[in-house]
């Protein structure tokens, strides 16, 4: 199998991109990577570089499970902690081969599967209102415009490593991947990443028509946003 992709960040209505991504493909491995750093101005830009730096350099040419990924990405966080002084980071890695994917995040960088018109894994955010979402405090469709969606309880670049959440994924010719910070997914919904897929051919394509969607909101307020997009061959 062939990993086709695309990829885009911009600036959004902020002063600078906290948000980074990687994305790379040798014979036999893929890897995407998304980071969107806290922190404010240079600390979160740093930050984010610093993550997608160390998790490139460690994935790069090597078998990767569960174990391997979350090791990974606590180091990012360790070199995050170092380097990047008040600055923290959330993450989202996809790592794949020519049979199966890992897929990893920390904090509310989102990864998610698509396979026949549905979504068949989404990862779950690290943040204040998706747990009241989880405890049924919250409708789901509330989480993109509450007051509290920036608060996380999970990022990289904390004194105490953080648990990180991983699934394994199995892949087939026709499957989607989108990884995407939350300045991507809170104008673009579920049903806008589906409808979306089902419209195109390309990843190129795909990522465009969802990047008019961000566009067409025409948010004062618009966070930096970033994105991957992912087909299987």
């Amino acid at each position: 199998m062939t990993f086709q992709y695309a990829s885009y960040s911009n600036v959004g209505k902020r002063e600078n991109n906290e948000d980074a991504f990687c994305v790379k493909q040798t014979e036999h491995f893929f890897w995407a990577l998304v980071a969107d750093g806290v922190g404010g101005h240079e600390n979160g830009e740093v930050a984010s570089g610093i993550a997608v730096e160390v998790l490139c350099q460690r994935l790069a040419g090597q078998i990767v499970d569960e174990d391997t990924l979350a090791y990974a990405i606590m180091d990012a966080s360790e070199a995050v902690r170092k380097n990047a002084g008040s600055g923290h980071t959330t993450v989202a890695v996809l790592w794949a081969d020519d049979s199966n994917a890992v897929a990893a995040h920390v904090g509310d960088s989102r990864i998610y599967h698509i396979r026949d018109g549905k979504i068949r894994y989404q990862s779950v955010d690290h943040s204040v209102v998706q747990m009241a979402v989880l405890v049924g405090e919250l409708k789901p469709e509330a989480v993109r415009n509450h007051k509290d969606r920036n608060k996380l309880f999970r990022v990289l670049g904390e004194q105490e490593l953080p648990r990180v959440d991983s699934c394994e994924l199995t892949i087939k010719p026709g499957d989607r991947f989108l990884l995407c910070s939350d300045g991507f997914w809170e104008p673009v919904t579920e049903t806008d990443m589906l409808r979306t897929a089902s419209e195109t051919e390309t990843p190129q394509q795909w990522l465009d028509a969802m990047i008019r969607i961000v566009e067409a909101a025409k948010d004062p307020r618009q966070d930096n946003y970033t994105a991957v997009c992912v087909i299987v061959k």
